[in-house]
């Protein structure tokens, strides 16, 4: 595959690809002729950063008839659409606070307290009909002592929760202790079969999963070796039957098998030390008649060129997970063509469905290389020439992607 030329039209970067008709090599296509992909900013003109995207939560507006579109980010807001026409042509959002709550009540992401990392909504099905939204995200522990997070110093005490009704259960979703390195996770997903995104059916006989990265082994007091996994969760109700928490059951599993190839996408900053790979977005798509499981996630520096954007695939929602890799059985990066046109820090990225057109398209994060010049994109900033917080990542896409069944397995095409 390969990039043949691009044109610009409003926000719309329209890349022409090629496919060369190529035979009985790893993750290779048999395909002939081009295909076009439409790559759209997003949120490049916002007045903040918009990193981490979830897949867009498509809600249905009695008053007007009509979908809103609402995308959750790391961050203390949310984007929103008024319709699904302003969504498709990437119109800009209204910026909505996003209120979430400590279990006794002080808000997150303000006054000082840490924001929610990788925040997403999930609508609650009963009955066949949606009954609640419900929250996942990433936020800081409060310390033993009951004071609140402080900042970078509490790091080691993120955890992913729920809110219900806006408000924190108070344990971690995993069932981890809330507190030290081991166990530290931010981006939990949910995922049940025969569901969509974005939906949870309490009725279902299928069971519920939470992905989500863990650190799973520490050394020196630090996080080594940062991976992916699932575990099985069980709602809990109360007396009046409503729902109100889920406990993990059973052992997490991991999402991918450690082999070299794993090691080399994971492989951190030497001043840090160990590897990581995090943000798994589990989606279900139908191919071919086949039922697939498909994991968007990045690994390495979120902040250096070193970020890349992957898939795993599998035919069991449990796994084990197959990375789409390249002929060379390294882990294919996803975000190469956008790096090659002048981006950096590509990575997160999240499949969505379009609610109405069924059409498939591809979301996630970067930053712009011209924007920050005499920076060594190689590198993660060291705050001598710029600190990471001078960085803005904002929101691209990806529109008309495809999935096709080649020997290896799944493939995604159209960009």
């Amino acid at each position: 595959m390969r990039l043949i030329s691009y044109w610009v039209v409003g926000n719309l970067w329209v890349f022409i690809i090629a496919f060369n008709n190529v035979h009985a090599q790893s993750n290779a296509l048999d395909l002939e002729g081009c295909r076009q992909a439409v790559v759209q900013t997003l949120t490049h003109n916002l007045p903040m950063e918009t990193p981490d995207p979830a897949p867009p939560l498509w809600v249905w507006d009695p008053l007007t008839g009509a979908y809103k579109v609402q995308v959750f980010i790391s961050g203390s807001v949310y984007l929103e659409w008024s319709s699904l026409r302003d969504f498709r042509l990437g119109l800009e959002p209204q910026i909505k606070p996003l209120e979430l709550f400590y279990s006794n009540g002080l808000p997150i992401g303000a006054n000082g307290i840490p924001p929610a990392w990788d925040a997403r909504a999930f609508q609650i099905l009963r009955n066949g009909r949606p009954a609640q939204t419900i929250h996942l995200a990433g936020a800081m522990s409060r310390s033993p002592d009951g004071q609140l997070p402080r900042g970078w110093e509490d790091n080691a005490d993120r955890r992913v929760y729920l809110f219900v009704n806006g408000k924190q259960v108070p344990l971690p979703l995993t069932g981890d202790s809330p507190y030290g390195w081991l166990g530290h996770n931010y981006g939990g997903n949910l995922i049940q079969k025969g569901e969509s995104s974005n939906t949870i059916d309490l009725d279902s006989k299928e069971p519920i999963y939470l992905f989500s990265e863990r650190v799973t082994e520490v050394r020196d007091g630090k996080p080594y070796l940062t991976e992916m996994v699932s575990v099985r969760l069980k709602p809990i109700f109360d007396q009046k039957n409503e729902f109100v928490a889920f406990a993990s059951e059973g052992e997490m599993k991991p999402l991918l098998k450690k082999d070299s190839a794993f090691y080399e996408a994971s492989k951190r900053d030497a001043k840090i030390g160990g590897y990581l790979v995090e943000g798994p977005r589990p989606v279900e798509v139908m191919v071919e008649g086949e039922r697939y499981f498909v994991v968007g996630f990045s690994s390495s520096e979120y902040s250096s060129d070193s970020y890349r954007a992957h898939f795993a695939f599998s035919k069991n929602i449990e796994g084990p997970y197959q990375v789409i890799r390249e002929v060379s059985g390294a882990y294919k990066d996803f975000g190469r063509t956008m790096k090659e046109g002048g981006a950096s820090w590509v990575g997160r990225p999240v499949l969505y469905q379009d609610i109405e057109t069924g059409k498939w398209a591809m979301m996630w994060h970067q930053v712009d290389r011209a924007k920050y010049p005499g920076h060594d994109f190689s590198r993660v900033p060291d705050g001598q020439f710029l600190r990471v917080e001078d960085f803005r990542r904002y929101l691209k896409r990806a529109m008309g992607i495809q999935f096709v069944l080649t020997e290896n397995g799944l493939e995604i095409i159209g960009f």
